[in-house]
């Protein structure tokens, strides 16, 4: 009974990943992500269009990364195509193709540029030693793109940290200053019981869960970060 139930629960997740990955991936396939990709704004908010693709990419590839990675060391078939992941990865970073995703306009793209880096961090075989070699120097390219966007006095300055311990676990050369200030700030803001304020503020909401810890954790495993 116990397998039984562990097999639908693993058969309903699958399910559930497919739904939420095949808009993103079609699209992709399909004439470009920017261009078929709805966007909804609230009254009275800003219009973040130029910004949602890239947003979409990074938090979904950084949501899949732990599974596309344990699929590609066991050598088993995923409920998502690879070869559809590395396509989403090629058009979003590619500078000479129509569809390559806004690195660099505006201050939101350092955010999603550094999900998009955490989801390398997290799945190296699968988004970055399986990728072509146009595309690794591609998406490259893309992160020095978002790395020249000045972080606010938060947790913003975890991004940056991000993009460079990705650029650090490739190989690639990296700022350890960025990380190292990121890390350092973090610790000063610390307000106990695991809880990090937003700068030098409290702000009591999810970023603690969403973004600190878990950024925080991989900014440390890079060399030199501790």
């Amino acid at each position: 009974m116990i397998e039984e139930a562990r097999g639908d629960s693993h058969r309903r997740m699958k399910a559930l990943i497919v739904k939420i990955s095949a808009p993103v991936l079609v699209a992709a396939k399909r004439g470009g992500l920017a261009a078929q990709m709805p966007v909804e704004v609230a009254p009275g908010k800003k219009d973040r269009r130029q910004f949602s693709a890239l947003e979409a990419v990074g938090r979904l590839l950084c949501g899949l990364s732990a599974l596309l990675e344990r699929e590609m060391l066991d050598g088993t078939v995923g409920a998502i195509d690879i070869s559809d992941v590395h396509n989403l990865i090629g058009a979003s970073v590619d500078p000479d193709g129509p569809h390559k995703l806004n690195f660099s306009d505006g201050l939101q793209p350092l955010v999603d540029a550094a999900f998009l880096a955490q989801a390398v961090l997290r799945a190296p075989h699968a988004l970055w030693t399986s990728l072509s070699p146009d595309i690794q120097r591609n998406l490259v390219d893309a992160l020095h793109q978002a790395r020249k966007i000045e972080p606010y006095y938060n947790n913003w300055l975890l991004f940056s940290a991000t993009i460079e311990a990705m650029l650090a676990k490739i190989g690639e050369p990296w700022d350890p200053v960025r990380i190292d200030y990121a890390l350092r700030q973090h610790e000063l803001w610390y307000a106990g019981d695991g809880i990090y304020k937003d700068g030098p503020h409290l702000r009591w909401d999810y970023y603690n869960g969403y973004v600190i810890q878990p950024v925080d954790r991989r900014a440390k495993r890079t060399p030199l970060a501790g």
